[in-house]
């Protein structure tokens, strides 16, 4: 039996314990085999998702990501094309369309629904005129596997080896979202930790901060549907405020906004915060931050980035991000205002990216300061007197 015919991936070929993938940059180019290392770096927890799959390549230049997306008219893929040009956003390097369901159900028709009853213990299907139950056009997605090669390939945030590259890493993620918002046109949708990854560092051994996973995106250059640019994504942990409010008064569609997006960039900050650099026997709270439920997460979240923040949040920064409790404040203020009562999306939402940006820059500026001049006048290790060093970097407004 072919490897089609026992139900195996016909994209991947197996030889000699080893995976490969074949790609074909253009219709006249000559197949090329990409070997993938056969742990995946990133599957879907749950049973009901995209189905996202990740690998990285043997040679460690690229991620290969299989994923379902979420059948919007534009594709993770078609983002991905329009983003190309922008620093700070993952890069497509090549990609296909291996199946789509529109295929699969070729010819079956779903215009009609049968009553389904129980009849003297047994299933019975009825169908009257009736009973019959329309469904619209549009009432299936029309879902693609499809299958892209992104560069660069990176490791996550919580692998950030200082303070400097946590921060550095955010921010070049947030100057990524802006240009991607601004030039492209395009609104990500879906800021998260486990989005934003750090390259390999360069020859001074630099890395830097990139945005991954368009397949929430949208487009903000108004030739997308009403449907898709009313839509609620991201996650929960990391949403905004204004967004889990409507959500859990069951109000499932919102104008999108970058605002909603620099609020999740917030809740990244927080919870590296919060989480990073701290032992392992001694795990950071998030139930401020992330509890069950969408009405408990709601009045959780407000009451502590209101008047519970410093009880609550920078109370119990891990002891290595002291240092920046300061900035954290300074955002907050930037985002929520001086008497922490905005918490909508307002016409001039994009105004909001020079003075975060700002923040950020300026806390850097700082450390890169206190790092020169501890690298020329102390002979100790550096690590060993680094948090001493950060306790009063930063001079922020508050």
């Amino acid at each position: 039996m072919s490897d089609e015919e026992l139900g195996l991936d016909t994209t991947i070929r197996r030889k000699d314990g080893q995976i490969y993938i074949t790609i074909r940059k253009g219709e006249e180019a000559v197949d090329t085999e990409i070997e993938i290392i056969s742990e995946p770096i990133y599957r879907p927890e749950s049973i009901v998702s995209r189905a996202n799959l990740c690998y990285r390549t043997k040679d460690d230049m690229f991620i290969v990501k299989f994923s379902w997306g979420s059948g919007t008219e534009r594709s993770e893929i078609d983002y991905l094309r329009l983003a190309k040009p922008v620093k700070g956003i993952v890069s497509l390097v090549w990609d296909a369309v291996l199946h789509e369901v529109e295929t699969h159900r070729a010819g079956l028709d779903f215009s009609t629904a049968c009553k389904v009853s129980i009849i003297n213990n047994k299933w019975c299907l009825s169908k009257s005129v009736q009973n019959e139950t329309s469904t619209s056009p549009d009432y299936f997605r029309k879902y693609k596997l499809t299958l892209a090669i992104l560069s660069p390939n990176g490791r996550s945030l919580k692998s950030c080896r200082s303070l400097r590259e946590f921060l550095s890493c955010i921010l070049d993620a947030i100057i990524g979202h802006r240009d991607l918002y601004n030039d492209v046109k395009v609104l990500h949708g879906d800021v998260s930790a486990g989005n934003i990854i750090l390259t390999k560092p360069d020859e001074n051994g630099k890395s830097e901060g990139t945005l991954i996973d368009l397949d929430m995106s949208t487009s903000v250059d108004g030739k997308v549907d009403e449907k898709e640019e009313m839509k609620i994504t991201g996650t929960v942990k990391y949403m905004a405020i204004e967004l889990l409010s409507n959500m859990f008064q069951r109000k499932y569609s919102i104008k999108k906004s970058c605002r909603y997006d620099l609020e999740s960039f917030f809740y990244v900050f927080l919870v590296g915060c919060l989480r990073y650099g701290r032992p392992s026997t001694k795990p950071a709270n998030l139930s401020g931050l992330y509890t069950d439920g969408l009405a408990m997460n709601y009045y959780m979240k407000r009451k502590d980035i209101t008047v519970g923040f410093e009880k609550n949040i920078l109370d119990h920064f891990s002891p290595s991000f002291d240092a920046v409790k300061g900035l954290a404040r300074d955002l907050r203020e930037i985002l929520f205002g001086s008497n922490l009562d905005q918490f909508i999306s307002r016409p001039n939402s994009m105004e909001l990216y020079d003075p975060i940006i700002r923040a950020f820059k300026n806390v850097i500026t700082q450390i890169d300061g206190l790092l020169c001049i501890h690298r020329y006048s102390s002979d100790s290790p550096l690590h060993s007197s680094l948090p001493i060093l950060f306790a009063n970097c930063y001079r922020g407004s508050r």
